[in-house]
């Protein structure tokens, strides 16, 4: 029995504070918590910061991303911060329309919690290439048809960064600093991907594009400029993480340690540690520098989409391309492809 009950009061009300648009009539309504249906075996998975759920309301489903232990007075909580900067991205984002990025339609604060209200999406990138037989049938595929499904991929991935990294906006410029597998997710009614889980994400200046910081993000798609402290680094990072995410997509391997391969040769969690250091930088353990070769190989894909990957995961910052420079070459061979091949791939790859 609860404190409250035994003194025979009353549990004071959690006041609730919302932002909320309905998609369907495009007004901002007052909403609570109780008004919308979920419970725990709606439970999408984790995400940076918070816990996913799938939730209705007025016959319409969402994305409910919790964000729990938040301390609303203090202005350096760590969750607290996390909600902050992904609200504002988001609120920014919505009007770009992109249906690249996630789309936000509100937020409730309550406690020492807090919802976002988000598009409920399909499935993610990771979950897609778990599933039984993907590479099996992924390897049936001509050049023409798995070059095909990696210039869509790039398309839609990259008119979700360049637009979060500041193209044609004076201003507000953003990393993502999470980009993964788990964070790029599929609409399969609209045949689109979209890149979710802004917790981590960082505004930059538009003068500098550089940002003195810790890292962020899964140390297996950390960029080499992440992992020299301080870290100097700038959106850049994330074109690192997208072709990181393209490759192991493509090989069926992470680039840099598989567990399946390389979980012999590493005695210990440090040791493992050690050696993903050492490879994302090109040093040995000892010190020596050597290139570890961190690209994609591959003679079932057209030659100039795997040069344009392995120019993600170029050592040298300078070298990468940008957001934009990648939209500008996938989007032209995506609205040249036959309508009914697209159709079908992205079908049979990404909603089976």
């Amino acid at each position: 029995m609860s404190l409250y009950a035994r003194l025979g009061a009353t549990r004071p009300a959690v006041t609730e504070i919302s932002d909320f648009t309905d998609p369907t009539t495009g007004e901002t309504v007052d909403v609570k918590r109780s008004d919308f249906i979920h419970d725990s075996s709606g439970k999408r998975g984790e995400s940076s910061w918070g816990t996913v759920y799938e939730a209705e309301y007025r016959d319409d489903r969402y994305a409910i991303k919790k964000i729990d232990r938040i301390d609303f007075d203090d202005e350096s909580n760590r969750p607290k911060l996390a909600f902050k900067r992904e609200m504002d991205f988001l609120k920014e984002a919505t009007g770009w329309k992109c249906p690249n990025i996630v789309r936000f339609h509100g937020y409730i604060q309550f406690s020492k919690s807090a919802w976002l209200i988000l598009d409920l999406m399909d499935k993610d990138l990771l979950e897609i290439m778990r599933r039984d037989n993907f590479y099996s049938d992924l390897a049936r595929l001509n050049v023409e048809e798995r070059t095909c499904l990696g210039y869509m991929m790039l398309r839609d991935i990259s008119n979700g960064l360049r637009l979060a990294h500041g193209a044609y906006r004076q201003g507000r410029a953003y990393m993502h600093r999470d980009i993964k597998p788990n964070n790029i997710m599929v609409k399969c009614k609209e045949r689109r991907l979209a890149i979710i889980d802004f917790g981590s994400t960082k505004e930059i200046s538009k003068e500098e594009l550089k940002i003195h910081s810790v890292a962020a993000g899964h140390q297996l798609y950390l960029a080499p400029e992440c992992m020299v402290g301080p870290a100097t680094y700038n959106e850049l990072v994330d074109i690192w993480s997208l072709g990181i995410t393209i490759i192991r997509f493509f090989s069926g391997k992470h680039p840099i340690y598989d567990d399946s391969a390389d979980q012999a040769s590493s005695s210990n969690d440090h040791q493992k540690n050690c050696e993903i250091y050492c490879r994302i930088l090109g040093e040995d353990i000892d010190g020596d520098k050597y290139d570890w070769p961190i690209q994609l190989v591959s003679d079932e894909l057209d030659q100039d989409f795997t040069r344009l990957i392995n120019r993600c995961v170029d050592r040298v910052p300078s070298q990468r391309p940008s957001a934009q420079d990648i939209y500008n070459i996938a989007s032209p061979v995506v609205n040249r492809m036959d309508p009914n091949l697209a159709v079908s791939l992205f079908d049979k790859f990404f909603c089976s």
